[in-house]
């Protein structure tokens, strides 16, 4: 994608977040992002094929991010030491650095018809972390097959996001990763 392209892109997938905290996910018509970015129609439909598909690459960049085997400091955490290793308490602790940032934006999207939707992508990108995880010896619960055991992970990382927001933010995420982690080391 040549710089222009991207700049575009940026533009509307910046609208379209402010645009999610200022108004909410169902009060966002195409014509709203049009005029904040500012960008044609044709242009929009270019990058997107409608406005869910913003909150998908949103949840996408976030997980991308999170995922990604380098990693650099930020403001207000530094995982560049684990870079290159599995080391899902740091993983988990990040994911909620990155939902503790954009809280405005994704109590906004959870309590709303777009909950479904990026429910649905946090699951498919946490499932192979989860996946991974449950083939560990620390989270192998004899007798259970290690999909069911992902599958309740996932499901109840994704829970443990939604309550926590809703609270407020109120724990540090190291501490909400701990507890996660806690939680199914002690079924075992």
């Amino acid at each position: 994608m040549d710089n222009r392209r991207a700049r575009t892109k940026q533009r509307i997938f910046n609208a379209y977040r402010s645009l999610l905290i200022e108004v909410g996910y169902e009060n966002i018509a195409i014509e709203d992002i049009l005029e904040k970015a500012p960008c044609a129609r044709s242009t929009f439909y270019s990058h997107f094929r409608s406005a869910d598909d913003i909150l998908i690459e949103f949840c996408d960049r976030q997980f991308d991010h999170i995922f990604a085997s380098e990693h650099e400091k930020e403001i207000d955490h530094d995982y560049s030491p684990y870079n290159g290793t599995f080391a899902p308490n740091q993983d988990m602790a990040h994911i909620f650095y990155h939902a503790q940032a954009d809280q405005s934006l994704l109590r906004n999207v959870f309590n709303s018809p777009g909950s479904n939707i990026i429910s649905k992508r946090i699951r498919e990108r946490l499932t192979p972390f989860f996946d991974k995880l449950s083939r560990t010896e620390e989270y192998s619960i004899e007798s259970v097959p290690p999909r069911i055991i992902s599958i309740m992970m996932t499901e109840s990382f994704v829970a443990l996001i939604r309550h926590w927001l809703d609270m407020g933010c109120i724990s540090k995420p190291e501490h909400v990763a701990h507890f996660f982690i806690k939680t199914f080391r002690s079924v075992n």
